[in-house]
């Protein structure tokens, strides 16, 4: 098995080359991402990098397939997609979102920046292909049969998603914004938790109707 050395690791070792490795390959070009600051930052040699991965390549579809199954695995395992309250479905991804940040601070970057700038062509036909359009897909169901009739009628309903979408989406970007490692903790998480839902009750108030 090619990562067998690599998964008999303890858990806190694995996570340590996993986000060093998020972090490197989601602010450089594959072949300008370096697999010398990718094992200093995770503390271990470069060989014993080499030993669990092969290549850099095999690192980089590692980390790739690693990331998207934790995505898809939390936000299927966490959101309820059969409830038609925006503000709901909203309340538990962004749950999701802050929970991942704390364990992998930079994989959303990770993922942005392998969709969207690597231009590697050999790096971008690893791409698994499957694990993205469900990714697609998923996030198409987060505003797929909401129920406009819980907004007040006074509101355009295309509006109340926006100003809801980009209230939230704000607040955890300006707060992954400012994440480091040594920040990360228990508390820090509920006091996210505490910031949303004080967030998600100022929304409903305004938007809802009262008996929403």
């Amino acid at each position: 098995m090619l990562y067998k050395k690599f998964e008999v690791l303890s858990e806190e070792k694995q996570m340590r080359i996993i986000n060093s490795a998020f972090n490197e390959f989601a602010h450089k070009q594959f072949k300008e991402a370096s697999t010398d600051e990718i094992a200093m930052n995770a503390g271990i040699s470069k060989g014993a990098l080499f030993q669990y991965f092969g290549t850099k390549k095999q690192l980089y579809l590692y980390i790739y397939n690693y990331g998207y199954e934790v995505l898809l695995k939390e936000m299927y395992g966490q959101i309820d997609f059969a409830n038609p309250d925006l503000l709901m479905r909203l309340k538990e991804s962004t749950a999701v979102k802050m929970s991942l940040y704390c364990k992998y601070p930079t994989l959303f970057d990770f993922i942005l920046y392998s969709y969207t700038k690597e231009k590697d062509e050999d790096i971008k036909a690893l791409a698994n292909k499957e694990l993205e359009t469900r990714s697609y897909e998923m996030y198409a169901k987060m505003y797929a049969n909401i129920d406009y009739t819980l907004f007040k009628e006074e509101f355009d309903p295309q509006y109340v998603v926006s100003i809801i979408i980009w209230t939230l989406e704000g607040y955890a970007n300006r707060e992954s914004a400012k994440l480091n490692q040594e920040s990360l903790s228990v508390d820090k998480y509920e006091q996210w938790i505490n910031e949303v839902d004080g967030i998600i009750a100022t929304l409903r108030k305004a938007f809802y109707k009262e008996e929403n």
